[in-house]
């Protein structure tokens, strides 16, 4: 295997787990049943898992280990809060680079017919009597928002997780519950026309997103060309805030949905 990994490696690799691959086992629900109308939910029983199992978030934190030391992906995209402290600690020893491309705060969605919809701001009290769904990439029993209402000794009444938030959109574009999503996921969704978004009523860190990639292809015309492509399709889909200042560093629950 060479310094990049292409697809033949990735098809060897994969010839070799393919026979210890198991699914996580998931119920179908009828939305009805839930009182979401008319929409189907998938419930992963992530606890019928077998022992010892991965999950791609996994993997891919593997791969972002591989890429600083050089031998993987030439460049990657998304939110990396603990990576960029590591990267701010190490200073110019670091051998990857992270530059900001964007950043969004989070918003509360409901359905344009929710009864909070009509209000011009949303109140904490309202927000707390509310039903939500939550987004939980690893399916923790809480996230950031109830720990930032837990600093405000508040609650909410969560009464659904989901692991994505494109899940947690059209759960609550198709019934009455809340949902804290990014702004940008909200307009990018197809279901931002029949969404309200009202300020989260109290504080929330930012979404930061960045590229990243390592210092031996800090010149390579090709590479440097691939970043510019980047930042131009960025700046003209108008997603986020314009980037600036390099992402800081966040607290490991933000990293897990809402």
């Amino acid at each position: 295997m060479g310094d990049t990994i292409d697809r033949p490696d990735i098809e060897r690799v994969y010839a070799l787990i393919r026979p210890h691959i198991r699914k996580t086992p998931i119920v179908e629900v009828a939305g009805a049943d839930l009182g979401l109308g008319p929409s189907r939910v998938v419930v992963k029983l992530e606890l019928l898992q077998r022992a010892a199992s991965f999950k791609t978030r996994g993997a891919f934190t593997n791969l972002l280990i591989i890429v600083a030391a050089g031998f993987a992906a030439p460049l990657a995209l998304g939110f990396f809060p603990e990576l960029a402290a590591e990267l701010a600690a190490e200073g110019t020893r670091a051998t990857v680079t992270l530059e900001p491309l964007y950043a969004c705060e989070y918003v509360c969605a409901m359905r344009r017919e929710h009864a909070l919809a009509s209000r011009p701001v949303l109140t904490l009290d309202d927000y707390c009597a509310a039903e939500h769904v939550r987004v939980s990439f690893a399916g923790r029993p809480r996230g950031f928002v109830d720990e930032a209402l837990a600093s405000l000794e508040r609650t909410r009444r969560v009464v659904l997780t989901v692991s994505q938030f494109a899940t947690a959109a059209r759960v609550v574009h198709d019934s009455d519950l809340l949902s804290v999503l990014p702004r940008s996921f909200v307009a990018a969704s197809g279901l931002g026309d029949g969404l309200a978004v009202r300020p989260v009523p109290f504080e929330l860190p930012r979404i930061e997103v960045g590229m990243l990639w390592h210092r031996r292809h800090e010149r390579d015309p090709a590479q440097r060309w691939l970043r510019e492509t980047v930042e131009d399709v960025v700046k003209g889909l108008g997603i986020g805030e314009p980037r600036g200042r390099a992402p800081t560093p966040r607290r490991e629950a933000a990293v897990d949905g809402a």
